[in-house]
């Protein structure tokens, strides 16, 4: 009887551990599309990440754009047929085209220097839809002045920069149809 006693509290201690890690999060909770694309990101950029702390800062930077079902397809220095980069040796850009159901089309721009322990990356986020909600948008962040700035405008399109940060609203609209497209520039230090 004691060693059923023993089995079944190893059992509820190991399912306990693994429900507390997954509560915790990390690499290993995430869905096997995104530890893909993470694993493919530091890889392209020439990151060294053996305990995965550089994909969880790169997720926790990008976990916006991987919200809900989603596709991506990335780019390198060695992609186009006349790059000069074709022996894949050189590292430190990777693109990402990132199609959602529910957020819109995101382009996300990782870039690293050889030796600055720092990743740069940029976000941008398209949306499309009627020419009254991109003229919703544009109306609410013309008149939030204390937060930003509008830079540029015409009848058709205008270009709005959040104040103090690489943060853009870039409006277009048409006949009946309008688009926004949002950008942000962050900075994921190693």
């Amino acid at each position: 009887m004691k060693f059923y006693k023993l089995l079944a509290l190893l059992l509820v201690v190991s399912f306990s551990q693994a429900s507390l890690a997954q509560s915790f999060g990390g690499f290993d909770s995430y869905g096997e599309g995104t530890k893909s694309l993470l694993t493919t990101v530091v890889k392209q950029l020439g990151v060294s990440d053996p305990d995965n702390s550089v994909k969880v800062k790169v997720f926790d930077t990008i976990d916006v754009a991987l919200e809900g079902n989603w596709y991506s397809y990335w780019v390198g220095m060695n992609d186009l047929a006349s790059s000069k980069y074709q022996d894949g040796a050189e590292k430190g850009f990777v693109q990402v085209m990132l199609p959602t159901n529910d957020s819109g089309i995101w382009i996300l721009t990782f870039n690293k220097a050889k030796d600055i322990p720092q990743i740069i990356v940029s976000m941008a986020q398209i949306r499309h839809g009627s020419q009254d909600g991109a003229l919703s948008v544009y109306n609410e962040k013309k008149n939030d002045t204390e937060n930003y700035e509008l830079k540029n405008e015409s009848d058709k399109f205008a270009f709005i920069q959040e104040k103090g940060k690489v943060a853009f609203s870039i409006l277009n609209v048409g006949t009946g149809t309008g688009s926004v497209v949002y950008f942000n520039q962050f900075a994921v230090d190693l």
